[in-house]
């Protein structure tokens, strides 16, 4: 394989079981060898995400003081201010902060809600909740359905992730990735994220390209652009799902690019589903061939310590 695949989801929703075993296949070996793929025909209405971008925006454009007000630390809900994070840290590498703004929402779904971290939504643009909330829906569905493709692709039990998916230890970031004009230049390792993996599950991202392109490290050390195809989304596991695997399945380690000089005006802004379990899950290595044995962790400690290791404010 030498380049990403693109799977269609709603081909393996509604295919025979030689088809769903097929894209199964494709799918273990792109996370073998990628950890990343692309999924269309994927059932998230584009036109949804559209609009999300655009009240996002209007958050974004709001004055500092103004987003002040809904505020958080790394790791909690809310607006995350430029110069908080540095996601290269998590890798054990020092660099200065990304250079970013997120505003970060619970991923909250019927059945399973979240009464202990409630969400804060900015009273200046009103439409944000009710679209994010439609647009999580369908996030959510599609999450389910990858972790289900996840256990055939695996062989493993019926259940063995989905029984343990959990919106309410899930995450939905909007990324703003501000204009050259707006940062200024870089400083020295300075990125819009810095070289890292991801921490938990599953990532489902929607993203624009531009000069600040998605970068992934191959197995032989390389950087290549991660492949943009209009529709598409971009998936990819996260350092729990490999562990869980025993390192059969690659946590990628990505970055994306800083503001280039080639478009001084350019800003992009990415939304991003980082799909997770229940914190009390116990992440046991599975028998499915993975190169490393790890000693059992419980989920929600995992993911606490390594969200605490970019956070640039922390006392």
């Amino acid at each position: 394989m030498s380049e990403l695949p693109i799977l269609n989801i709603e081909q393996w929703r509604a295919g025979t079981d030689t088809e769903r075993r097929t894209i199964a296949d494709e799918l273990d070996s792109a996370l073998q060898e990628f950890g990343f793929l692309l999924i269309r025909d994927h059932g998230l209405d584009e036109d949804l995400a559209s609009r999300v971008r655009a009240e996002a925006r209007r958050f974004f454009a709001l004055d500092d003081g103004t987003k002040d007000n809904y505020s958080s630390r790394v790791g909690g809900r809310g607006w995350i201010p430029p110069g908080a994070e540095a996601n290269s840290y998590a890798s054990g590498v020092s660099a200065p902060p990304d250079m970013k703004e997120t505003y970060k929402i619970g991923m909250a779904a019927p059945g399973d809600p979240d009464i202990t971290r409630p969400d804060r939504w900015p009273a200046e643009v009103p439409d944000l909740q009710h679209l994010v909330r439609a647009y999580l829906e369908g996030a959510w569905a599609l999450a389910m359905d990858m972790f289900t493709l996840f256990e055939q692709a695996l062989g493993v039990p019926a259940g063995t992730f989905t029984l343990h998916a959990s919106a309410a230890a899930s995450s939905f970031n909007i990324n703003y990735y501000p204009s050259l004009r707006t940062t200024g230049p870089p400083a020295e390792g300075q990125f819009r994220i810095g070289a890292h993996s991801d921490f938990g599950m599953l990532t489902i991202l929607d993203r624009q390209t531009g000069y600040g392109a998605l970068q992934i490290q191959t197995l032989a050390g390389e950087w290549i652009d991660a492949p943009d195809v209009s529709g598409a989304l971009t998936v990819n596991i996260g350092d729990m799902l490999a562990r869980w695997t025993g390192d059969r399945w690659r946590s990628t380690v990505h970055r994306v690019l800083p503001p280039s000089d080639h478009d001084a005006d350019e800003e992009l802004l990415s939304l991003i589903n980082f799909c997770g379990v229940r914190p009390d899950t116990t992440l046991n290595t599975l028998p499915v061939g993975g190169p490393t044995h790890y000693e059992p962790v419980r989920a929600g400690d995992y993911l606490r310590a390594k969200i605490d290791s970019i956070d640039m404010l922390a006392e």
